[in-house]
């Protein structure tokens, strides 16, 4: 149609008067690629962050969805074992297909060693289910994974500094049994391990579930059952399957509910990043409003002649606010592929934060972060750009539609 030829042909009348200033045009160009490639190793880092963070979570020990007798996460006694597990086994099986599952006994008490004992969580494990659920036999750092062996004991490597035993030293595990009479049991230590998760390395042992529940008097009973799915996607609808067909002396919890903290700080991750947008898309804005302001000075003849020879306003506002518009559709263009050429390295390779081992380890979090960039993000920012060189380019394209044409034309 003619206004469609209209509008192509503004728009190559744009694409030529983005180079009569090549050099204006690419300051302009150089400030859109500089804001992109902030935002992408900003948001690069913070994705990194949060992934690694929550993953190493989910994978170590948390799993995506527990189911434990109700109250039990607040109150860990060894009263509180699951009413029937038979009953939660048969629900997963049947209906939670491609999930996996381990279950586990756990119990407050202490562990043992010749020079001083920590208090700690005992926590038996089934290790062919474990290894379905978890990734505590990947990070194993010397020795084995637990095995059939009824004296192994996994401990953490700060646990085993702490107690100042190594692989094949004995240590005792002390608890309270079913009946209230402190119980103990001689373990070997088969094998040291590091999660990263500071709180929960610092706290956590694994033995063999069928030892603890005969330590503990507890026949066939178990605390918890961990439960490991494809994805996230579907936890919230398997949550509510579970918590309909157990009833309320069951309690299935998310991985979300386990991990507040870490939840919060996502959201508020998300709060923040809407600033740096904010900040940086300024920035370019003031980038561009000066680039297009100093066009518009130096063609004020030139729209005199336009508006002379009668070309309507809005086209020569339109006119300039494409040349913005392509000069953020090409400096995003540009940016992007920069910024993945400079980011692909730290997604290989990762970034090396070992002088902040220990304040990452509070966070669940290991020395070497990996950049995660996504397509959410990167669509984000492609559009984000090109929306605000328009923002910037609607004051010099007010301007230059209020000249008076006669004044214009004189203009020297």
């Amino acid at each position: 149609t003619q206004r469609n030829k209209i509008y192509m042909m503004l728009l190559k009348i744009a694409w030529r008067n983005l180079w009569r200033n090549k050099r204006r045009s690419f300051v302009a160009l150089g400030s859109i690629i500089v804001g992109i490639i902030a935002l992408m190793l900003n948001d690069g880092i913070g994705n990194g962050f949060q992934t690694q963070m929550l993953n190493n979570q989910i994978d170590s020990h948390i799993g995506h969805l527990q189911v434990s007798k109700a109250g039990f996460k607040d109150n860990k006694t060894v009263q509180s074992f699951i009413p029937d597990k038979d009953k939660v086994i048969n629900l997963i099986q049947k209906k939670m297909n491609h999930s996996s599952h381990s279950q586990r006994v756990i119990v407050s008490g202490l562990v043992s060693s010749p020079s001083t004992s920590s208090a700690i969580m005992l926590t038996g494990i089934d290790n062919s289910e474990e290894k379905k659920v978890s990734t505590i036999h990947q990070s194993i750092l010397s020795g084995k994974f637990i095995s059939d062996n009824p004296l192994d004991i996994l401990l953490s490597k700060k646990l085993a500094e702490k107690l100042e035993v190594e692989i094949g030293d004995k240590v005792i595990g002390i608890a309270s049994d079913l009946k209230g009479e402190v119980s103990n049991q001689l373990f070997r230590v088969c094998g040291i391990f590091s999660t990263g998760d500071a709180a929960f390395d610092n706290t956590t042992a694994f033995v063999n579930i069928a030892v603890l529940q005969e330590m503990l008097g507890y026949g066939n009973r178990i605390s918890e059952i961990v439960i490991k799915l494809p994805n996230t996607d579907s936890v919230n609808i398997y949550r509510s399957f579970l918590s309909n067909n157990l009833g309320s002396d069951y309690d299935v919890k998310t991985y979300a509910e386990l991990l507040p903290l870490i939840m919060s700080y996502i959201e508020t991750y998300k709060s923040s990043i809407l600033i740096i947008y904010a900040i940086i898309g300024l920035a370019v804005i003031f980038g561009i409003i000066n680039t297009m302001l100093m066009s518009i000075f130096e063609r004020i003849q030139e729209f005199g002649v336009l508006m002379s020879i009668g070309m309507k306003r809005s086209k020569i506002f339109f006119m300039v606010v494409n040349e913005a518009l392509l000069l953020g559709i090409f400096g995003s263009v540009i940016g992007m592929c920069t910024g993945y050429l400079i980011c692909l390295p730290l997604i290989i390779n990762g970034i090396d934060l070992s002088v902040f081992s220990e304040s990452l380890s509070s966070f669940g979090m290991k020395s070497i972060v990996y950049l995660e960039l996504n397509l959410r993000m990167m669509l984000n920012i492609f559009i984000t750009m090109p929306i605000t060189a328009v923002l910037g380019a609607i004051y010099p394209a007010i301007k230059a539609v209020k000249l008076n044409p006669t004044d214009a034309v004189r203009y020297v």
